[in-house]
């Protein structure tokens, strides 16, 4: 499970395999899928390196 330090969210592992093939699916046309795509697909893939970065740029790209 990651936390996102800022509000203290929290993000399963479960959640993390389900998204990247919602993204695929993308029934909402998401305007920046790709950077979803790029994002989730490392979080999957265990590579947490950029979290810190990453976290904000969804939550950015969410508002």
């Amino acid at each position: 499970m990651f936390t996102n330090r800022s509000n203290k969210t929290e993000i399963t592992k479960k959640r993390i395999d389900w998204l990247p093939s919602a993204v695929s699916i993308d029934k909402m046309m998401l305007k920046h899928k790709n950077v979803y795509k790029t994002i989730l697909t490392k979080w999957k893939n265990n590579n947490l390196t950029n979290l810190d970065d990453d976290a904000p740029t969804i939550k950015h790209l969410q508002s």
